[in-house]
């Protein structure tokens, strides 16, 4: 899950293939659960990129499908 702060009508996350959109709604969902299951932030050097594999140090937890 990545958003930025943009303020726009959707966030387009690039990586390796197509661009992610991630529309207003959904942005306020995943924002929801993690403030509402305190997820901590991760900071990382490496570039994030959809497709492609995370640093060791990244957690990664499960999300609702909604």
């Amino acid at each position: 899950m990545i958003a930025t702060g943009a303020i726009a009508q959707s966030t387009a996350v690039t990586g390796h293939a197509a661009p992610v959109q991630i529309e207003r709604e959904h942005r306020t969902k995943i924002r929801t659960h993690v403030a509402e299951h305190n997820v901590p932030p991760v900071g990382t050097r490496e570039k994030i990129v959809v497709g492609q594999p995370v640093g060791r140090q990244v957690e990664l937890g499960a999300v609702p499908a909604d």
